[in-house]
């Protein structure tokens, strides 16, 4: 079985290219592929998040794949955990009912977004918040289009285009190297939609006007978001500037 130590912090999917028996059919496969002794089994395994099958319609030439199994896990530590337990060990011994285990064969993968006008821009959004906190901004900013206008409407803020938003996060991140946004709702549609999250963080590095405090914040905050294409053509952020200033001891309470 594949290593997936590799795989991304957030999401992992062990990928299974499946060929059936020599002596049974394509049809006959298929049944067996999503029956309920074998699905069962799969559902058991631990940290198992979604479970897929792409099924071949109608194969292409004689030898060919007869379908692609998806395993979804929340990160690449699910994934690996799961790759030694009894339960996967139990479905996959269930499935030498039907796969030729000789041919069949799998690996980790991640998911590196692109668009998708059929799942739509919640994806995005959630995406957006994920890349934000775990500070990947070589994740986040493929999620916005190239003219982008973001915009800190507290801060008084406005980013044009991507690398005015790298620079904009690289140094909120110096002042708080372990922020985070923890995503409490949202609502997309085709051309826009808005967010409301929960930011946290630890002040340790200097900000403009704001010598480091060493203290913890917690604030709310909402952003609205316009699309194009599946991508993030304008992002304008509200929060509560109050709140962060007083728990920073930068304001007194009220």
């Amino acid at each position: 079985m594949p290593d997936a130590a590799s795989a991304p912090a957030v999401g992992a999917k062990l990928m299974f290219v499946v060929y059936r028996r020599p002596e049974i059919t394509h049809e006959d496969f298929l049944a067996r592929w999503r029956d309920r002794q074998h699905l069962s089994l799969v559902e058991k395994v631990p940290g198992l998040t979604r479970h897929l099958h792409d099924e071949v319609i109608e194969l292409p030439f004689a030898g060919a794949p007869d379908g692609i199994g998806e395993l979804w896990y929340p990160d690449a530590a699910a994934l690996n955990a799961s790759l030694t337990s009894p339960e996967f060990g139990a479905a996959a011994e269930d499935g030498k009912r039907f796969a030729d285990m000789e041919k069949t064969y799998a690996f980790s993968v991640r998911e590196a977004p692109i668009f998708d006008r059929a799942r739509g821009t919640p994806d995005v959004i959630e995406q957006h918040w994920t890349h934000w906190s775990a500070h990947d901004l070589d994740r986040l900013l493929p999620l916005f289009t190239d003219d982008v206008v973001y915009e800190d409407v507290t801060m008084g803020v406005v980013n044009r285009g991507r690398s005015q938003l790298r620079a904009f996060a690289e140094a909120f991140f110096s002042g708080f190297p372990d922020i985070t946004f923890e995503l409490k709702s949202s609502v997309a549609n085709g051309a826009g939609g808005s967010s409301e999250w929960i930011m946290r963080g630890t002040h340790r590095g200097d900000l403009p006007g704001m010598p480091a405090t060493g203290k913890r914040m917690e604030v709310r905050g909402s952003s609205t978001f316009e699309f194009d294409g599946g991508r993030i053509r304008r992002c304008s952020d509200y929060w509560d500037m109050a709140t962060f200033l007083r728990q920073l001891g930068l304001m007194a309470a009220v």
